[in-house]
């Protein structure tokens, strides 16, 4: 997996994501809140690379139904394909709202049910989350009639996110790390 995250930079994303491509990466890892969508799209685009599978995140400030489609829609334009091979909700809370606010459990519903529907026009072949606790999936399977795909979270051994993972086992839910070397800190660890 080829996370994007602080590529911002067009001719670096392009340098990098060519290079990568060209070495066998597969999956490339993107968000609305990257800012390289569209650049992504263009090197897509504009090389002949075997099936690549693209997963973007919804942004917070996007949360609620319409506003999920909309971004979806977005995303699918900036990065020049007709569906995301997985389109997931990048954080559990809405944008400028505080964690404690009860708005926030209505929203998470509205967005889930937003991504929903994106599964079934195909604009998703997988739909999931990312960044949540244990009790935002609790209470996400509560509500879901489609059980999320896939939750993808930080996770390497100075965080193992041991809970999260026996829920998605638990449930058929695929986990997928990302900061798998703990974003420089593990070497931290293991000396």
């Amino acid at each position: 997996m080829l996370g994007t995250y602080k590529l911002k930079d067009p001719q670096v994303v392009k340098d990098i994501l060519s290079a990568a491509l060209d070495s066998g990466y597969s999956l490339i890892d993107t968000a609305a809140v990257y800012k390289n969508e569209h650049t992504i799209g263009e090197v897509l685009c504009n090389h002949s690379y075997r099936t690549v599978f693209v997963t973007s995140k919804l942004a917070p400030k996007d949360h609620g139904y319409d506003n999920t489609l909309q971004a979806c829609q977005r995303s699918l334009e900036a990065l020049k394909r007709p569906h995301l091979d997985a389109y997931l909700i990048h954080w559990p809370g809405v944008a400028g709202r505080p964690r404690e606010d009860s708005g926030n459990v209505a929203t998470r519903r509205e967005t889930w049910l937003a991504m929903e529907e994106l599964y079934r026009l195909g604009k998703a072949k997988a739909i999931g989350v990312s960044n949540y606790t244990t009790r935002h999936i609790e209470e996400l399977l509560g509500y879901a009639s489609i059980v999320p795909h896939l939750v993808q979270n930080e996770c390497h051994p100075l965080l193992a996110q041991k809970e999260v993972r026996l829920l998605c086992a638990k449930h058929g839910i695929a986990f997928q790390a990302y900061s798998s070397l703990g974003a420089g800190k593990v070497g931290n660890f293991v000396q």
